[in-house]
């Protein structure tokens, strides 16, 4: 991934948006929802074996990729604060979106929307886009992120 980034403000809404999943706890909260779920389900079903474990594991995967929807939305709208509260350029994390969808190449996970984990990166991005652009903030260089991120692109 560092190798497609091109300016620093990327690469801090790439680490914005990974600290932003560690700050909300998100690991915790899906290992705990997972907890959850199969207890639940094992109170319900009792003893659970064979073609019904795999049915109601298939169900509860499908209603955890909406749950990680939701915490990636988290994760985005955090790092994109993270950038502004630090003066840093948040339409960053917009081109950091795009490079994603570049790399991806095939518009071919639009006919999986329901199945993937992560939202859409187009609905991404139109989402950052329109956020950035109803939020006041000032950005200016920061001398020891460019630093760093000239470092690492050597």
């Amino acid at each position: 991934m560092l190798d497609e980034l091109t300016n620093a403000s990327q690469l801090a809404a790439l680490l914005g948006h990974e600290v932003a999943h560690i700050k909300k706890r998100h690991a915790l909260k899906n290992v705990s929802r997972n907890l959850s779920g199969y207890l639940f389900i094992s109170i319900l079903f009792g003893d659970i074996n064979g073609i019904s474990t795999i049915l109601i594991e298939n169900a509860h995967m499908f209603k955890q990729m909406s749950f990680s929807r939701i915490l990636e939305r988290q994760a985005d709208e955090e790092g994109i604060e993270m950038l502004i509260n630090n003066g840093i350029n948040p339409k960053g994390m917009q081109e950091l979106f795009q490079i994603l969808k570049d790399e991806t190449k095939t518009n071919m996970y639009k006919e999986f929307k329901y199945i993937y984990s992560h939202p859409l990166l187009n609905e991404r991005i139109d989402y950052i886009k329109s956020k950035i652009e109803n939020l006041e903030y000032d950005s200016e260089t920061n001398n020891k992120l460019e630093k760093l991120f000239n470092k690492l692109q050597n």
